[in-house]
């Protein structure tokens, strides 16, 4: 519908439609600046703005000295988790979604975070995937520990 029609008689143009079309442009503008408001501060920020680890979230991977035995510990009472030890001891550096296809992405995420948070497996980002792999210092940690879980039979 033309401009020079709205508000005639015949035309059928109602005389809110420019205020609906003004709100709804206006809610659009404001879904698209709150959804990049995360970024601009990194943008700010960062040195390099083509930088995708200043924009992208960090992940968090803790100091040697802050890994308790008891996390790790409860980090590998998970079958599944276990499971992902084994596999990573086995073939080394793994993609994430390419890790156990059988099991649901989020399910996979969750085992993956509390695996890095406690200090068993390290993520590094490459591109758009995340590669992850045993932590090598955790043998200076607990010495032992992750030999004696390898050599444990694989419960049923």
């Amino acid at each position: 519908m033309l401009l020079s029609t709205w508000g005639k008689e015949g035309s059928g143009a109602d005389l809110a439609e420019p205020d609906r079309l003004l709100t709804v442009f206006i809610l659009r503008f404001v879904t698209f600046s709150m959804m990049w408001a995360p970024f601009r501060g990194a943008w700010k920020n960062s040195k390099d703005l083509h930088n995708k680890e200043s924009i992208m979230r960090r992940l968090q991977h803790p100091d040697l000295v802050s890994v308790g035995l008891t996390t790790v510990l409860h980090a590998l009472s998970d079958p599944v988790r276990l499971h992902i030890v084994r596999l990573l001891a086995e073939s080394g550096e793994q993609s994430c979604g390419k890790c156990l296809n059988e099991i649901p992405r989020p399910t996979m995420s969750h085992h993956f975070k509390v695996l890095r948070e406690a200090g068993v497996i390290w993520t590094r980002l490459n591109g758009t995937q995340r590669c992850i792999s045993l932590r090598e210092d955790l043998d200076k940690r607990f010495p032992g520990l992750i030999e004696a879980v390898l050599l444990a039979p694989e419960p049923h």
